[in-house]
């Protein structure tokens, strides 16, 4: 009997530390850190252990429900300038949180839909302080405004500075300030592309701003004759699909979106695209629980024949795609990651 109570004790022992151990293992969007050769693992002091532990109250306190990030990146002098809309609800009544940036980006401004007491900058870390407790359910806008050089990053980070194949910085290679309203506005006024580029300024100037109509009328620079090269033997490739508003293939309810992109970059199994499907997204910094039940509740609802669209993100999103696969033995299992560039 002894021995069975000391068996117990010490399986209970190991189910907690893996428990901490797991929570000490998250690494947030924006650190940066050199990890270790043999475990790939960040290497974290005994204060980040307790900052970046999911069991911090400042950081399990909220759920994020959206971003909104407005970024000019500025390739040749390595900097960024940034406004950050961050929308998140309250999972516990508190009055502080803390958020992660980088202690090399300078924080300009910040706004908040609720009076902010005070900030506070550590290493990577933001506390932000309100003037009174948030309430459990509260919805919250924090707008950032920042500017700065990041550190250098992993190479699957968000943002690096490393060259294309013609030695061009690998952002602004796109005609400047046309965007997806921009250029949904000149398909309905002119029809196919090639109309739009043999317009006249005067033509343009009707539909978009003289800025920008002088832009489409300007020749094509390096950079875009390039990305033009680089987007053309990608759809060379087997299994890569160009989509366009006008092409069939574009997903009919995405088209009732307020804002629905020009053009979709598709690789795989395209028809999913037209499948019945469901969306299961979340919080990068998920519970472990949380991981399990949606990884569960994906691979249910694949193996009833509904594709899976997440974002590819860490945490919910990822097990929202494992869960989705694990439907391929029942005949479906079917998933869509869904990438914003």
């Amino acid at each position: 009997m002894q021995r069975k109570k000391s068996t117990l004790i010490i399986l209970l022992s190991l189910f907690i530390l893996s428990i901490v151990w797991q929570s000490c293992q998250y690494r947030p969007f924006l650190k940066y850190y050199l990890p270790s050769k043999k475990t790939h693992l960040a290497k974290f002091t005994k204060w980040e252990k307790s900052v970046y532990s999911n069991s911090n109250s400042l950081r399990a306190s909220y759920d994020i429900t959206c971003y909104d990030w407005l970024i000019h990146v500025h390739p040749e002098q390595k900097q960024i300038s940034s406004t950050m809309k961050i929308y998140f609800q309250m999972v516990l009544n508190q009055d502080s949180i803390l958020l992660d940036l980088q202690k090399h980006l300078t924080i300009d401004n910040i706004k908040s839909s609720v009076p902010l007491k005070k900030t506070k900058r550590k290493k990577d870390v933001l506390f932000v302080a309100f003037t009174r407790d948030l309430q459990k359910g509260e919805k919250v806008l924090l707008e950032i405004t920042y500017h700065g050089q990041p550190v250098h990053m992993l190479k699957n980070s968000a943002i690096n500075w490393n060259k294309d194949k013609n030695n061009k910085p690998w952002v602004c290679t796109a005609t400047e300030g046309i965007g997806c309203d921009a250029a949904r506005k000149l398909l309905t006024a002119f029809g196919l592309p090639e109309n739009i580029f043999s317009a006249s300024l005067t033509s343009l100037k009707q539909v978009v701003s003289e800025r920008q109509a002088n832009a489409l009328l300007a020749p094509p620079s390096d950079a875009t004759l390039a990305l033009i090269e680089r987007t053309n033997n990608w759809c060379a490739e087997k299994n890569n699909y160009f989509i366009t508003l006008a092409d069939q293939l574009y997903p009919a309810q995405l088209l009732e979106i307020s804002d629905p992109p020009p053009v979709l970059y598709a690789k795989g199994r395209v028809e999913l695209l037209s499948n019945r499907s469901i969306a299961l997204v979340g919080s990068r910094n998920a519970t472990t629980q949380g991981i399990v039940n949606a990884k569960q509740f994906s691979s249910n609802l694949s193996q009833s024949g509904l594709t899976i669209t997440s974002g590819m993100a860490l945490g919910i999103d990822t097990a929202a795609h494992l869960g989705a696969l694990e439907g391929l033995g029942s005949g479906f299992g079917s998933t869509i990651a869904v990438i914003g560039t």
